[in-house]
């Protein structure tokens, strides 16, 4: 299995990975290893992962996305699921649960370019909205391996329908092959976490990624 250094500095992202998909699946076993932030303590290590096995939901497949933490005793804690998520072309789908009934949300697109505009699945954003519209700012590319990379700058606003606070303002960056590495959180499964600018005590940040590419 590869192993994948992610170094983050001044917001240049090197990732020496070959893909061929624009997001992992199952059968390329990904593993995020990630910390979280916390202002109580040291940063908590976990890491993130999808089953080898995909599953049938709602008349549809999904891969299924875990986690696990590491424990004081260095032993990784029992996994939990965050989520379920599939990929049409070059888009990725999210669903936090197995239930029908609840929604399913669009977590990437990237085939959008310059000016593009998008509704995106942040449930854990506020109280109000489990979704936001945001513009894609910019786009690059660059090669790795001999394998081109995208990646999309975006943003938008969640106006607060209480009218006590300000807007919440949204800032992502995705990166192909790994997932969202932008400045309010790291994470590949963003739609399933607490966004860092809302009510969460710390966001994530990726260390590195271990994959079959």
């Amino acid at each position: 299995m590869k192993h994948i250094y992610i170094l983050l500095i001044a917001f240049i992202h090197y990732l020496p990975i070959a893909a061929q998909t624009v997001f992992p699946s199952a059968a390329d076993q990904p593993v995020w290893h990630l910390t979280e932030g916390n202002p109580f303590g040291n940063p908590g290590q976990l890491a993130v992962f999808v089953l080898p096995d995909e599953v049938s939901l709602c008349g549809k497949t999904w891969g299924v996305a875990q986690h696990s933490y590491t424990l004081a005793n260095g032993q990784s804690s029992a996994p939990s699921t965050i989520g379920y998520y599939r990929q049409v072309d070059q888009r990725i789908f999210f669903r936090q649960t197995s239930d029908c009934n609840d929604r399913e949300y669009l977590m990437y697109d990237f085939s959008l370019e310059t000016g593009d505009s998008v509704w995106v699945g942040i449930p854990g954003l506020n109280f109000y909205t489990d979704s936001v519209l945001v513009r894609v700012l910019n786009t690059s590319t660059f090669c790795s391996n001999g394998v081109e990379r995208k990646t999309l700058w975006l943003a938008g606003y969640v106006p607060d329908l209480s009218g006590f606070f300000p807007p919440i303002e949204v800032s992502l960056q995705w990166l192909e092959g790994i997932g969202e590495i932008g400045i309010f959180s790291q994470h590949p499964f963003y739609s399933g976490t607490c966004f860092l600018d809302n009510n969460c005590e710390g966001g994530y940040r990726i260390k590195c990624m271990q994959t079959l590419f």
